[in-house]
């Protein structure tokens, strides 16, 4: 038995299945200039971001470069890659991991592929300094994943935040990075109860070795509303967001937009 669905206008194609790899930076390009322009905003974004699937688990890395090449041409299809195409696809390969969906291996390949593709077209240190003090990004040691930490650097210093990334780096080796210049406080990027429960002791060691007291914010998907009592893992607060982690430092956050061209970043 048949049943009737209302017609969509035919502006926005239907993902195929199988799609070849070639076809996928067009067929996402296509889309991205279509959000402006119908009223199926959230229909379009998320074929868009089924596309954008596809090239992130394809056999071949052709799309991915495709991708950061088109970004690195066009500065606001370079800003929805940024501010919203890659951070929901991290938050797929979550999902995925959680459920049990993806291997490890899948997992560790798509997040390389998204953490180069955010190398290539997002701005380096040198182009992120406001001069207000700089936020020590950490990502232990015993984390397997640094795909949140690289994601959160990048969207602070797309709007001019200097951050120095810690990742994988021991309590001592990150208070020494600290030491120079002026840093406002230290964000704490965790990916599990289970690695949430190993940070007291690495975060007692880091305050021992601070030698200016500094805030310690922890968040992460490790955060959520059922997590109480911060000081508990070692830290000052819990943030539920960068830019809830960045008041409670004192950083004032700079409104969304046009942060200028985008520098050209070869591999």
């Amino acid at each position: 038995m048949s049943t009737m669905r209302s017609q969509r206008p035919t502006l926005v194609p239907l993902l195929p299945q199988g799609i070849a790899s070639d076809r996928l930076v067009p067929g996402i390009l296509r889309l991205s200039k279509l959000l402006d322009l119908l009223d199926t905003e959230a229909d379009v974004f998320g074929r868009l971001l089924d596309l954008a699937d596809h090239a992130m688990h394809d056999t071949s890395e052709t799309a991915m470069e495709g991708l950061a090449e088109a970004a690195l041409d066009d500065a606001a299809f370079a800003r929805l890659l940024a501010d919203r195409i890659v951070p929901d696809l991290a938050r797929r390969l979550g999902d995925e991991w959680e459920r049990d969906s993806l291997s490890f291996a899948d997992v560790t390949i798509a997040a390389a592929r998204l953490q180069t593709l955010m190398r290539r077209i997002a701005p380096g240190p040198e182009l992120a300094k406001r001069g207000d003090g700089g936020i020590v990004l950490i990502v232990p040691p015993w984390e397997q994943h640094t795909l949140p930490g690289s994601l959160a650097t990048t969207w602070m210093r797309r709007r001019g935040i200097d951050v120095r990334p810690c990742m994988g780096f021991d309590a001592d080796v990150v208070a020494r990075m600290a030491s120079h210049g002026r840093i406002q406080g230290f964000f704490v990027s965790v990916g599990s109860s289970q690695s949430l429960e190993r940070l007291p002791d690495y975060l007692r060691r880091l305050r021992r070795a601070l030698t200016r007291v500094r805030p310690i914010i922890i968040g992460g998907p490790a955060v959520d509303g059922s997590v109480r009592h911060p000081q508990r893992y070692g830290g000052d607060a819990f943030a539920s967001g960068i830019e809830d982690a960045l008041e409670k430092c004192g950083v004032l956050v700079p409104c969304s937009g046009d942060h200028g061209p985008l520098p050209r970043i070869e591999r």
